[in-house]
């Protein structure tokens, strides 16, 4: 459970990082030393970066997976196909399992 929880809560910090980050930095920027601001700028866009990336490239596969498996079940004629489907393409972010589920 707490493993759950966890990973849940990272993956909400890791979206409100990546949608606010001009605010974070313009933050940081205030309230750091400027030595300290300069040397980690570009490791911080690049770290942001990285994950704004990984964030839409699950957007992209959840949506291709909830349309694959929405057509396949539409076609073998599976109640609740687009409720599945949905499932389907939300589980994605869920590293390892989240397909098998």
């Amino acid at each position: 459970m707490a493993i759950s929880f966890d990973f849940v809560m990272a993956v909400i910090i890791a979206l409100y990082l990546v949608i606010d980050e001009s605010r974070i930095i313009r933050f940081i920027e205030e309230h750091v030393p400027k030595k300290v601001v300069s040397t980690n700028r570009d490791m911080w866009r690049e770290m942001m970066r990285c994950m704004s990336g990984y964030f839409f490239g699950l957007v992209i596969l959840g949506l291709i997976l909830f349309l694959l498996s929405w057509v396949g079940l539409i076609y073998f004629k599976v109640k609740y196909a687009f409720l599945l489907s949905l499932w389907i393409g939300a589980t994605i972010i869920i590293p390892y399992i989240g397909p098998f589920i």
